[in-house]
């Protein structure tokens, strides 16, 4: 629904459209993407979070404060978000593969992700990477400002 010439209508209707054009198989396009993004990025998200805070505190001698945390928190985010973007970027592009103006072009996650630095470059890979950090920075900020304070 969040592309170009993708899949119309509301919740009901794009859910529909899916299963009749790519069957049970469609919920699940870029799936093996979505879960190592996700838990890579889970992973080094709270590892790094951790980490830079005890940085600060020996580097400091005190705990950051509230704010603090959220621009550590913001940052280590972002971190988290450059490694992970290949792997979000070839999600994209299998889920939306098949649709109106998009051909099936890949095969599966690791072909998506050799032909595209084929094709663009390895820093293809990265592309949308800095909406990424201006989503990723102002969201984990207030959650950690928030949860802190």
């Amino acid at each position: 629904m969040s592309v170009p010439g993708g899949v119309q209508g509301g919740l009901v209707a794009a859910t529909a459209a899916i299963y009749k054009q790519f069957g049970l198989r469609g919920f699940y396009k870029g799936l093996s993407g979505e879960i190592g993004a996700d838990m890579l990025g889970f992973m080094l998200g709270f590892g790094l979070y951790d980490l830079a805070n005890g940085l600060f505190y020996r580097a400091r001698g005190h705990k950051p404060r509230s704010w603090q945390k959220g621009v550590v928190g913001g940052f280590t985010a972002c971190c988290s978000i450059s490694v992970t973007m290949p792997l979000m970027l070839a999600t994209t592009r299998l889920q939306a593969q098949g649709l109106p103006g998009y051909p099936v072009l890949y095969k599966n996650l690791l072909d998506c992700l050799v032909k595209t630095a084929r094709a663009d470059g390895v820093g293809g890979l990265w592309r949308g990477v800095l909406p990424g950090y201006a989503k990723i920075f102002p969201s984990i900020f207030i959650s950690y400002f928030v949860y802190e304070r």
